[in-house]
C-alpha cells in the first residue's frame, strides 16, 4: 500500500498541518524497509517517536504497513546472508539457519554460572570456564607476561539488569 492509499484511507478529519502526508508516510515505509528502527526512522523524516506512535495507533492501514516494510527488511536481509553462505562463506550460512530456523538451532549446552567481583554474573560453558581458571592460575603466578597472546573472548555478549551474559567465551 502506498502512503497516498494509506492517507486517502485515513480518518477524513485530519489536520490540514498534519505531517501526516503521502510522502511523509511512504519516507517512513522507506527507512524501515531499508532496516533502520523505529527511533532512526523517526528521525530520518523529522518526526517525534510519540508522532510515529500516535500514527501507529490511529491508523491501521499505516500500521499493517510498517510491519509489511519491516518483513520485506527481514527477508532481504536473510536473502543478503543466504547469497553470501552460497558464495562460500559458511558463516552467513550459519547466521542464516540461526535466524532462519531458531528452535533448531540454539546453542545448547551446560551453562555455568560464576559471579563476579563487581556483582555481574557471566554465563560460560565447561570447557571455557576450565581454560579461564588455568588462565587465572598462570596470571597468579606469573604476571601478566604468563599470559596468551589470544586470550580475548569470542562470542556475543548481553548485557541484561546487573547480569553479564554470553553465549560462549
Amino acid at each position: 500500500m502506498t502512503g497516498a492509499e494509506i492517507v486517502a484511507a485515513s480518518d477524513p478529519h485530519i489536520q490540514k498541518h498534519s505531517k501526516f502526508t503521502p510522502g511523509m508516510v511512504d519516507a517512513i515505509l522507506s527507512a524501515i524497509a531499508d532496516g533502520l528502527n523505529i527511533s532512526q526512522a523517526c528521525a530520518a523524516v523529522g518526526i517525534s517517536r510519540p508522532c510515529y506512535n500516535k500514527w501507529k495507533d490511529q491508523f491501521p492501514a499505516f500500521a499493517e504497513a510498517l510491519e509489511q516494510a519491516r518483513e520485506t527488511s527481514r527477508q532481504e536481509a536473510l536473502a543478503g546472508i543466504k547469497a553470501a553462505g552460497e558464495s562460500g562463506d559458511w558463516r552467513a550460512l550459519e547466521a542464516f539457519l540461526k535466524m532462519s530456523f531458531q528452535a533448531d538451532y540454539r546453542q545448547g549446552g551446560n551453562n555455568i554460572n560464576v559471579t563476579a567481583q563487581a556483582g555481574m554474573q557471566l554465563v560460560c560453558d565447561e570447557p571455557t570456564r576450565a581454560r579461564l581458571i588455568e588462565l587465572n592460575q598462570k596470571l597468579l603466578k606469573g604476571g601478566d607476561h604468563a599470559l596468551p597472546e589470544n586470550t580475548e573472548p569470542s562470542g556475543t555478549y548481553e548485557r541484561t539488569n546487573s547480569s553479564f551474559q554470553t553465549d560462549s567465551i
